[in-house]
């Protein structure tokens, strides 16, 4: 077993590689955070929830932590408790949070850093990184992080952004998706009940949750102006990234 809380050892979390959505798969966790009497006193429980809060984080730090919660499947009453430790801040209704401490985990470089599309709910008290264009690309806009914590890379000029190859798509998939309501975002609203039990086969997510999403996901384009090819495509990833489709084993080994 390997202690998160080893002395003088700074913490490198995750894997080595980038995963297909090109998002952060690697963290650093603070020694100093980890060694701290407040981290220490609180309980495993709590301590794990707080490690996993910082892997899941974006580049400003911002993670939905209702997700998490459900996947540890442990009480709420440790997203309170590390509300009470001043660990995280609350910034909406739906249990979206920033680790306050997250520039003494992550110094993320400014040409490297993907905005959060959280990054509008941060107070003006929270420190921040500004994204910056790379010197050696002046034409590239720095971009706003769509693919973290259920969000799919959104489309630019008709494909999508990032190393796809269309041989890779599965035509029974494209099929699915040729209703044209599919393609308004109506459908964020309007979700077919068909389309909710097939979302419910595929995640843990309820008919509720499914609802909910697709209401969150709406008010996001609307407040932001995006536009996507395929609502239905956005949506089912967002469910796969938050309401991932429990183990068969899930029940049995609970932490």
């Amino acid at each position: 077993m390997i202690s998160l809380c080893a002395p003088n050892v700074n913490l490198r979390i995750g894997i080595e590689k980038k995963t297909k959505n090109n998002m952060a798969s690697r963290r650093m966790f603070s020694n100093r955070i980890a060694n701290s009497a407040r981290f220490l006193q609180m309980p495993t429980e709590s301590q794990l929830f707080y490690f996993h809060l910082v892997l899941r984080a974006d580049d400003d730090g911002i993670v939905e932590a209702y997700p998490v919660l459900k996947l540890l499947s442990i009480p709420s009453d440790n997203f309170k408790l590390l509300q009470a430790k001043g660990f995280i801040r609350k910034l909406n209704e739906d249990e979206v949070i920033v680790i306050t401490d997250w520039t003494e985990h992550n110094t993320i470089r400014a040409d490297r850093k993907v905005d959060s599309i959280y990054k509008h709910l941060l107070p003006n008290d929270i420190q921040i990184i500004e994204a910056k264009i790379r010197s050696d690309r002046p034409n590239q806009v720095p971009k706003e992080r769509t693919h973290n914590i259920g969000r799919p890379t959104e489309i630019n000029n008709g494909t999508l952004m990032g190393r796809h190859k269309l041989s890779k798509v599965k035509l029974s998939k494209v099929k699915r998706d040729t209703d044209p309501l599919c393609s308004s975002i109506r459908y964020l609203q309007e979700i077919p009940l068909g389309d909710i039990e097939e979302f419910k086969n595929i995640t843990s997510a309820t008919g509720a949750h499914i609802k909910e999403k697709g209401a969150a996901l709406f008010d996001y384009c609307q407040a932001h102006g995006k536009k996507y090819r395929n609502y239905k495509a956005f949506l089912r990833n967002a469910l796969r990234r938050d309401f991932p489709k429990k183990s068969p084993f899930s029940e049995e080994y609970k932490l």
